[in-house]
């Protein structure tokens, strides 16, 4: 049973058994006021009246008269105001400032700061001097010096809005008190004045405050007014370990209070035994305890380890009742839940959890996305479609068909469609009408998007239902799935429908894109509920519903630097020294409250298991200080404490990398003997790498294709090649000379625009899909780049001009007969030659290359050699593949053949011979035999599919992953 409510309970039911429905307990939170009228009513042995059990937040609220707005509600109330200060200044704009702004007013409110000196204009510091010449410390006096003398334009912001943040808090007082709502802080401020005049009474015999711990001036002012009055008792729950010892953090707000609390009692000449109740527990410095550190090298690891534990404790123990699952994040909440063991038949969930962790916010971002890359052409909108892909494998759309919706993606990104008008897009209706599925009704909701901001609630109101709608009808066996979805939507649509009200009802100009933001901002502060029996089965608590209540057995979550405690993230506008030097709330005082959070859960707990993650990430770091401090101090002064630390590891399984082979069976024999035809990079692949050839040509994987939105190199590549030959085609069969060489490069010159769209028109449909330069910058620079390499390779025809254009672009095909068993196998030859011309009756067979250079020359007399290297050596894979290609076109034997690469790319030689003089007879054989050789390998059942030796050729390869080459 909870150790401080207990004794609270017997306190006030053997002191006030009359009396009890006079009576007022406030306590820190909710959650503890719930669990006192559980033990007070367990306690009671007849009927009576219960008490009024309030939060500190509650009772304040209820006896100031002043309602205690959301955040949402009174950004919209200061934006009035602040507007009326700052005359042009946009929502958009004043929205960044808005909720650091209130968070200020309120510390000033509870800490009873003057904002009059706060906010003084200290523009001219001197009057300041001289106003305060004595109170004003070195560090406050260099800090504002310092700031006037540094001219940059945040520090200029910052002072601008700092001039006038002190009329901005009063008329924004003003406004609040008059309708009688405001923050906590102006509550707090206005209960403690009206106490104080004597304008409020509050009818209760007393007042009790319990297992507070940081109390601010103003509620200690209106502790102080009550016990001026007789009608106040102040409960604190903690531990000697901590209180006695000025050293130890936790205890300092408790100690500063008991301090100041017996100030009033003194100067009033009241009894403190009838007022102040210390109540000091011994447990952490006598009590028996066992204490757990358990680690895990991931989140994952430690919530799974924390399951584990938390089976095995309840099957032996079976205390759930009694058990507390504390986690000081709440995004691990959900794998907390997926990991209660299935002996805990029940369990309440006292804590909030976070949307932006939900489905529904990343669908909300990914929309918002969709809509800011979106764009308007010729009255209609078109969707970029990366954000479009993103959008439609997103759970929410993607598992209503899972397989076509990749169909639908990969049909799309073969078409390279940058932008698209999803509801009138060809590919997409073709793609449904295949699978004789009608366009799923979100889709319509979805694009049909409007940037006006009046009709945006129905627009979002309509997809959200439709969301609502699919969750509804999917045949999930999971119900909690359901459940949690449906929670997290409903919490945003309440939040949806309040951000509409307030900027219709303030009449806010705000654009669409202003208004998502909002929403997003908005959205990820929200804390989604969860309903449940709150006194029933295991709590599974965040740290601030722990406050006052004992638990005997707890089980603590990311025990990890920057997790618990949290690391201070606190953003204000009113710097550290100024709000040191005005007594306000610093990153000292929070550090205080969690060391006092964390010393008084464990203070009453039997079983202690503490979890952490030795690999943490974001802004967590190593073990929490709260454990080094277990280690280091507390199971040193407690000898009773049985301590042990358990770092848990994945198991780590050594084995050895084999080399990957693929033998011919009689099923991958089949798929060889289907092979109709192999082209120069087909041959390239077998003779560089097995393995990659079987991939490759034999199961035809292929990569993913991707959208490109920048041209890469081959689309480089492909629009060269289509520009080369849209300008020499008209001259095939003809004389090209030097003066129609001059009349291309003055064409490149001054049409080249025209060229360049013809080249993308073509490059598009013989590729089938779409490239255009689209909208990035680099595809600019890369037209000029291309423009650059056809004016050096016109430059160099020049030089060998004139000729006679036979084919550009010529498909060959040359069947050729090899040795396959005890058969004779046969195979074609295949491919495409860029050019194919004539030069004093020899015939060059020409490629154009984009790329780097992979060539070697074939010296007379050197034939065997040359033949070692290209049929070895993916480094000659450019000579390879033009003499394979000069060898599949030499079908007329009396012709002289040569061989020729344009490295349009190069800096100086561009035009480079494989051999200077043409190709013999023997050459050709010799390479003739060398491609059999390659082709009775390929066929050859015995010869398996093995990986090359040279692994710097796989470090660009798409399959080292697969054969373990990605290391």
């Amino acid at each position: 049973m909870p150790e401080f409510l207990q004794y609270l309970a017997s306190h006030i039911t053997e002191k006030y058994s009359e009396k009890l429905k006079d009576i007022s307990l406030v306590f820190p939170s909710r959650r503890a006021g719930l669990f006192f009228k559980n033990i007070l009513s367990r306690n009671s042995k007849e009927v009576m009246w219960m008490s009024e059990v309030l939060s500190v937040v509650d009772f304040v609220s209820k006896y100031s008269g002043i309602k205690i707005e959301n955040n949402i509600i009174l950004n919209f109330e200061l934006f009035e105001v602040y507007k009326k200060c700052f005359k042009d200044e946009t929502f958009d704009r004043y929205y960044q400032w808005g909720n650091i702004i209130l968070n200020d007013f309120d510390a000033i409110d509870k800490y009873l700061a003057e904002p009059e000196k706060i906010f003084k204009n200290i523009m001219d510091f001197k009057k300041i001097e001289e106003r305060f010449p004595t109170e004003l410390s070195d560090d406050y006096k260099n800090f504002w010096k310092n700031l006037q003398n540094e001219d940059t334009d945040e520090k200029k912001e910052f002072l601008k809005i700092w001039e006038k943040l002190g009329s901005v808090y009063k008329d924004f007082n003003c406004v609040l008190s008059a309708k009688k709502a405001g923050y906590e802080g102006l509550a707090y401020k206005y209960l403690l004045n009206n106490l104080k005049q004597k304008k409020i009474r509050i009818n209760k015999h007393k007042i009790i405050f319990a297992g507070l711990n940081l109390i601010t001036p103003s509620e200690l002012g209106i502790i102080s007014e009550l016990i001026k009055r007789g009608q106040c008792e102040i409960h604190f729950d903690c531990d000697k370990y901590y209180y006695e010892d000025k050293l130890q953090e936790a205890g300092h707000h408790i100690r500063k209070s008991v301090k100041r609390i017996n100030e009033i009692i003194t100067g009033n000449e009241l009894n403190p035994d009838e007022i102040l109740f210390l109540n000091l527990s011994e447990e952490l410095t006598a009590g028996k305890k066992n204490i757990n550190f358990i680690s895990s090298p991931t989140t994952t690891g430690m919530v799974k380890s924390m399951g584990s534990k938390l089976s095995d404790f309840i099957r032996t123990k079976n205390a759930d009742e009694k058990t507390a699952v504390i986690l000081p994040e709440e995004s691990i909440l959900m794998q907390v839940l997926y990991s209660v063991p299935e002996e805990i038949k029940e369990f309440n969930i006292t804590m909030g959890y976070p949307f932006n962790c939900t489905l529904l916010y990343s669908f909300l971002i990914l929309l918002k996305e969709l809509h800011k890359t979106c764009r308007s052409r010729n009255g209609k909108t078109e969707f970029y479609l990366p954000d479009f892909k993103k959008l439609l494998l997103h759970p929410y759309l993607k598992f209503t068909d899972t397989g076509l919706t990749y169909k639908l993606i990969n049909t799309l990104t073969k078409k390279n469609i940058i932008y698209l008008e999803p509801l009138n897009n060809a590919a997409l209706k073709e793609t449904f009408n295949k699978a004789d599925k009608e366009i799923p009704d979100i889709f319509a909701k979805i694009f049909s998007y409007t940037p006006d901001t009046g009709k945006f609630r129905n627009y979002l109101n309509e997809i959200i239902k439709s969301v609502y709608d699919r969750i509804e009808d999917s045949k999930t066996e999971d119900d909690s799935y359901k459940k949690f979805q449906f929670e997290f939507i409903f919490s945003f649509y309440n939040t949806f429908a309040l951000i509409y009200e307030y900027t219709g009802r303030q009449k806010i100009e705000i654009d669409i894109s202003t208004f998502w933001k909002l929403l997003i901002d908005i959205s990820s502060r929200i804390r989604v509920p969860f309903s449940g029996e709150p006194l029933k089965g295991m709590q599974i608590m965040g740290l601030l519903e722990t406050r006052c209540i004992d638990f005997e057995n707890i089980f603590i979550l990311s025990m990890n630097e920057g997790a618990f405690p949290k690391s201070s993230s606190e953003i204000s506008f009113i710097p550290y020294v100024v709000r040191k030097y005005f007594h306000l709330p610093t990153f000292e005082d929070e550090d205080s409250v969690y060391a006092y959070y964390f010393y008084r859960l464990i203070q009453e707990a039997k079983s202690i298991y503490l979890f952490y993650d030795t690999e943490p990430e974001n802004t967590s770091k190593g073990k929490s200080r709260f454990l080094l401090q277990i280690e280091k101090e507390l199971i040193r002064k407690n000898t009773s404490i049985k301590f042990s630390e358990k770092k848990l590891s994945p198991g780590v399984e050594t084995y050895t990398i084999h080399p990957v082979t693929i033998e011919k069976s009689e099923q991958v024999m089949n798929l060889i003997r289907g092979i109709k035809g192999l082209s120069a990079s087909a041959f390239i692949s077998a003779i560089t790498c097995k393995l990659k050839f079987y991939f490759d040509y034999i199961l035809r994987l292929r990569e993913p294709d991707e959208i490109e939105e920048e041209f890469g190199a081959a689309t480089l590549g492909s629009i060269y090649h289509a520009i080369m030959q849209l300008l020499y085609q008209r001259y095939t069969g003809k004389i090209v000379t030097g003066k129609i060489i001059n009349s291309l490069i003055d064409n490149i010159e001054n049409k080249f625009d025209n060229i360049f769209d013809q080249a993308l028109t073509d490059v598009s449909r013989k590729e089938k899909k779409t490239i255009s330069l689209g909208q990035s910058p680099k595809n600019n620079l890369y037209k000029h780049i291309i423009k650059s390499l056809v004016k050096s390779t016109l430059e160099c025809d020049f030089e060998s001009s004139p000729f006679i254009i036979i084919s550009l672009e010529e498909k060959f095909s040359k069947d050729i007969e090899f040795p396959d068993g005890e058969e004779t196998g046969k195979i074609s030859l295949n491919g495409y030659i860029d050019r194919v011309d004539s030069i004093d009756n020899v015939i060059r067979i020409i490629d154009y290359k984009t790329g780097s250079n992979h060539f070697r020359e074939l010296k007379r007399g050197e034939i065997s050699t040359f033949l070692d290297y290209i049929f070895s050596d993916i480094k000659c894979k450019d000579s390879f593949q033009i003499f394979f290609y000069a060898y599949s076109y030499a079908v007329n034997s009396n012709n002289k053949y040569k061989p020729v690469i344009y490295y349009v790319n190069a800096r100086s030689e561009i035009l480079k011979e494989v051999k200077k003089d043409p190709l013999t007879k023997d050459e050709f054989r010799d390479f003739e035999s060398r491609i059999r050789g390659v082709l009775t390998d390929i066929f050859n059942p015995e010869i398996p599919f093995s990986q090359t030796e040279n692994t710097e050729s796989c470090k660009y390869c798409p399959y080292r992953d697969l054969c373990y080459r990605n290391t």
